[in-house]
């Protein structure tokens, strides 16, 4: 099972790790919560599932962009810096991750649970191969 780590950083208390849903999203307007900073404070913004079957093309370098498939659109008012929001699904469980959206417009993008999982499987992968590969140096050699 995978976790992440939301803390509430400003208020020096840090929370449980909150599990990732199993199965994505389906149903139109199933209800969303997104945790988000504004103005020095953190939030929590009601919101509902619009798609879960959207595409979407993110630019991640001035000339390069990748278009995104089973990416959820989401109906909650997006804050400037909101990439990485955690989209809480109705038991609480994380549903996704926003990773776009204009400032002030109530739409979002968010990459589903799933996504993450295979994001966080590779990553763990990757970390175990280099371990295993690359020699241990001394640090104070």
């Amino acid at each position: 099972m995978h976790f992440i780590a939301v803390g509430w950083v400003q208020a020096g208390v840090v929370g449980k790790p909150l599990a990732l849903r199993d199965a994505p999203v389906q149903s139109y307007e199933t209800q969303v919560r997104v945790a988000q900073w504004s103005e020095e404070q953190f939030i929590v913004r009601a919101g509902m599932v619009v798609a879960t079957d959207a595409k979407e093309r993110i630019q991640y370098a001035p000339d390069k962009s990748r278009e995104v498939s089973q990416v959820m659109n989401l109906r909650v008012l997006s804050e400037a810096g909101s990439a990485g929001a955690p989209v809480l699904d109705e038991d609480g469980r994380l549903a996704g991750m926003i990773f776009g959206g204009e400032p002030g417009q109530e739409s979002s993008f968010a990459a589903p649970a799933s996504a993450i999982k295979v994001l966080l499987s590779n990553a763990l992968a990757v970390k175990a191969m280099l371990a295993a590969t690359l020699p241990v140096r001394d640090p104070g050699a």
